[in-house]
């Protein structure tokens, strides 16, 4: 059983996350590992790997896909994948364009 849940069925508001763990967050939402983040990032896999666990359980989450879920509740990631689109991609109705229609103006 994981860790995050021995406390289940309690109302938490998610501890708050560090500047570094703040940095490899978005970059959990996405179809990286864990290796490839660290090399955005430049630093270890270990240091990646450390700063997802710390997450997890500030988080009270058991896996990616749950941490990344626990944080789109607390407002730490946004909702929508367009949301993290420039706006120019982003039509009025939120749907994404193509990148050669938004070039195109």
């Amino acid at each position: 059983m994981c860790a995050a849940r021995r406390g289940e069925g309690q109302a938490r508001r998610p501890a708050a996350l560090t500047a570094a763990e703040r940095r490899v967050l978005p970059l959990l939402a996405t179809h990286l590992t864990l290796a490839a983040i660290a090399q955005q990032l430049d630093v270890s896999r270990s240091t990646v790997k450390t700063h997802v666990a710390n997450m997890y359980r500030k988080l009270g989450a058991c896996s990616r896909a749950e941490a990344i879920e626990q944080a789109r509740a607390a407002g730490l990631l946004p909702r929508a994948a367009t949301d993290l689109l420039p706006p120019a991609l982003v039509d009025g109705g939120g749907s994404a364009r193509s990148a050669e229609d938004a070039l195109d103006g």
